[in-house]
């Protein structure tokens, strides 16, 4: 049974959830969004489809503009039968109607429901070009670069620069020695290597932390702010089963952060190996370090082994999942496709 016309509209519906939805992205089969509706889906009914217009890109989400003329490609997805409501309602959870509106022209798509962005021509990083249209002068071989690596962003969220290209920048940095500085007038020689080695790790954190960010947001967080996105992180049983394998062997410890400017607010993480795990607390010590890092508490230096200790661990925790993830979403795809390929 549909929702009124204001819960509708708040839980942002396209109008008729009797119909197929049309994904050009992360909902993809393969891909990482897939995974969230898979369990609304009929996939003896899923089949190849395309529509004319162009993909741009905007904050790491990928848009539709009617107003090109290439063929996007795309699946149309049916629902089964009493979960369209469910299944529309989950991909409203996860899409910001900041950046999305359902099908605005039904008479072109009637058979169909599409997410359409807004405002195409604001805020968009990169656009989705022909390559016949490129120049051959310097500047736009800087231009084809750029086109390459976003056709690639187009094609599979898995080849995504930021994760990808990130954690390959976080192990060129870990191999860095340490900066000396011999003028230092305020630490002895011991001291001041112990600590630009502190300052390392938390440059290092910090760089993972935008990691963690991203994952959570491409994971299904788009439409939520920082803090229950983490939240809602914690709850991807893919990541918990990470969670619990990379303590597994653990003794029981403590960690707590404290701010600066109000001694008597922490965040704690208490782990004890015979107790059920609190996703929750962990997520969000982590990300709690991140911000603790940013503003003025600034990790104290005695607490420089709990530093360390979380960046590694955080860093093979996101990669894992990350690995992870990706098989199980390719695993789907060829299954999928063999689906259709066999209709």
């Amino acid at each position: 049974m549909l929702k009124s016309e204001s819960d509708k509209k708040k839980l942002f519906l396209p109008e008729n959830t009797s119909l197929p939805f049309f994904t050009y992205g992360i909902f993809r089969p393969g891909q990482i969004g897939y995974e969230s509706i898979s369990e609304f889906v009929d996939e003896t009914k899923i089949r190849r489809d395309k529509i004319k217009g162009t993909l741009k890109l905007r904050d790491g989400l990928i848009i539709y503009d009617p107003s090109g003329s290439s063929d996007i490609e795309g699946y149309l997805l049916f629902f089964k039968k009493g979960f369209e409501q469910a299944a529309y309602e989950r991909i409203a959870k996860m899409e910001p109607d900041k950046f999305y509106t359902w099908t605005p022209n039904p008479i072109r798509y009637r058979d169909k429901n599409i997410l359409y962005g807004k405002k195409n021509d604001q805020g968009i990083d990169e656009i989705q070009t022909s390559k016949s249209n490129l120049k051959n002068d310097l500047d736009d071989k800087k231009d084809d670069f750029e086109d390459k690596v976003w056709d690639e962003y187009f094609d599979s969220i898995w080849k995504d620069p930021f994760i990808i290209n990130g954690f390959k920048s976080l192990e060129y940095f870990e191999k860095l020695p340490e900066f000396t500085s011999h003028n230092s007038n305020q630490f002895k020689w011991e001291e001041e290597s112990k600590f630009n080695e502190f300052l390392k790790y938390q440059m290092l954190f910090l760089f993972l932390s935008t990691i963690l960010e991203r994952i959570s947001f491409l994971n299904g967080g788009f439409g939520l702010e920082a803090n229950k996105r983490i939240k809602e992180f914690a709850k991807d049983e893919l990541l918990q089963s990470i969670l619990i394998s990379t303590f597994e062997n653990s003794d029981s410890f403590s960690r707590k952060i404290t701010r600066s400017d109000n001694p008597d607010e922490n965040s704690s993480w208490n782990y004890n190996p015979n107790e059920d795990f609190k996703f929750q607390k962990c997520i969000l010590y982590y990300y709690g370090l991140r911000s603790n890092i940013t503003h003025r508490g600034k990790s104290g230096i005695n607490k420089f082994a709990d530093l360390k200790k979380s960046y590694f661990e955080l860093k093979n925790i996101l990669q894992e999942f990350w690995k992870q993830k990706e098989i199980i979403a390719k695993n789907n795809k060829l299954r999928i496709d063999k689906l259709i390929n066999n209709v």
